[in-house]
């Protein structure tokens, strides 16, 4: 099954154009999900999402849906002598290799003792509910958690009938057509009643974070920790993070791969925890995040989704509200080659609405040297800029351009003149700082 769902993430960053947004492009990719469970973590409600698509988000690609709140009266799962059968996965290996940076020292992760049990529910057959498969493609899983076995593949408007969800109700359980039974994110599936009702299982018991060694390519501030506590009192959801970025920020190219198992985190037990408090942001592709985006795009309403944002609103202002989110990783620049002289003025005017919010930011560098070999800037211009207004502002910082100097090609694809979309290696790290610094922020 592997052969028929290979993710050629490759030919994905090829879809990702620096320039104006194209129509939506579907990923051809079925992404399998092995990640954690949803973590137990000072957080709000949970929050109104967008549906995640794995392809570049257009107008008719995303559609808006309300997370539901785990009712104190849903029917307990026990209670059922219709029985749903645990599924036992083929066994798995890791896929998640990465070649260390010379710079940088990546925390090597502690060994896996096991993965979750799967969860097997008992439930009558009247309170399940018919939905539909909203994600290109993903694994359901053994149990409630991005580093679970894989049950079954499913593929975009593929029916399922839902019939429980987990007690963080970031799950549901699902049964295919032909009976086989597992568990996807809530956001890979459109339901057109509501959820309230449904059984609950209990979550997967969260790992509790580790503290690790922090690469030096990653600087966490000792205010970090306070701004998003804050953010979290402010309302604002303890489980969300959000990202503003070009094309290799998209979800189909960072985050999504978690969700649907093109980076698997199974061999990555330290990280274990950070995937199990954010779980519900990995099975989202942010409004703030495109091919072509420039850091004067997030404030301009003509690059926001119509019929999800009002017409005045850009797609960070939209991007918040949506999501509710507590951190934000700012990862521009690769865009803004040739309006390089405004990036300080823009990147700071994005820092100051983020943290109104509040919002806790997070500065990353860029890889590529589009703003020298295009722009005419000069050397390392914009990421210059990065570190020293985060430096400037007390925020933490992924050097993610210092990272990736070990990397064959700096972690970018040899694209033959001006290289900027990151190769597997640099896909790879990237997704793994991300995890370090969340991790980081939780211990």
């Amino acid at each position: 099954m592997r052969e028929v769902i290979v993710g050629i993430v490759a030919l994905a960053f090829v879809a990702c154009q620096a320039g104006a947004p194209s129509p939506a492009t579907v990923a051809p990719t079925l992404p399998p999900v092995t990640s954690g469970p949803a973590a137990t973590i000072a957080a709000t409600s949970p929050p109104t999402e967008s549906a995640t698509p794995t392809s570049v988000p257009t107008p008719t690609a995303q559609r808006s849906t309300t997370t539901p709140e785990v009712s104190p009266t849903a029917t307990p799962l026990s209670a059922s002598p219709t029985s749903l059968p645990t599924v036992t996965p083929p066994t798995r290996t890791a896929t998640a290799t990465l070649v260390p940076p010379a710079a940088a020292t990546l925390v090597p992760p502690t060994p896996l003792a096991s993965r979750p049990t799967p969860t097997a529910l008992s439930v009558p057959a009247a309170t399940a509910l018919p939905g539909s498969v909203d994600v290109a493609g993903a694994w359901a899983r053994s149990a409630p958690a991005l580093w679970a076995p894989r049950a079954f593949p499913v593929f975009a408007g593929t029916p399922v009938s839902v019939v429980g969800m987990d007690a963080t109700a970031a799950w549901y359980a699902v049964r295919g057509g032909d009976g086989q039974t597992g568990w996807l994110l809530r956001d890979f599936v459109a339901l057109t009643a509501s959820p309230d009702n449904l059984p609950r299982a209990a979550a997967v018991p969260a790992p509790a974070p580790q503290p690790q060694p922090l690469p030096p390519s990653i600087t966490m501030t000792a205010s970090a920790r306070a701004r998003y506590r804050a953010a979290i009192a402010a309302g604002r959801d303890g489980r969300m993070f959000t990202v503003a970025g070009a094309c290799n920020s998209e979800g189909y190219a960072f985050v999504l791969r978690v969700a649907t198992d093109l980076y698997d985190i199974a061999p990555l037990s330290s990280m274990h925890a950070a995937a199990a408090a954010f779980a519900p942001s990995f099975s989202r592709a942010s409004m703030a995040a495109h091919g072509g985006y420039t850091a004067a795009a997030l404030f301009d309403p003509a690059w926001v989704m119509p019929g999800l944002c009002p017409p005045s609103e850009g797609p960070l202002a939209c991007e918040f509200r949506l999501t509710r989110a507590s951190v934000l990783f700012i990862e521009l620049g690769t865009g803004d080659q040739f309006e390089w002289r405004e990036y300080e003025g823009r990147l700071n005017a994005i820092l100051d609405a983020a943290l109104a919010v509040p919002v806790l930011p997070v500065l990353v560098t860029k890889a590529d040297a589009l703003d020298m070999q295009q722009g005419g800037a000069p050397p390392d211009y914009i990421n210059t800029v990065i570190r020293r207004v985060a430096a400037a502002r007390d925020l933490p910082l992924i050097d993610f351009h210092a990272a990736t100097r070990g990397l064959p090609n700096f972690g970018l694809l040899d694209e033959g003149n001006f290289d900027f979309h990151l190769s597997p290696e640099g896909s790879d790290l990237h997704l793994l700082l991300t995890l370090q610094f969340l991790n980081a922020l939780l211990t």
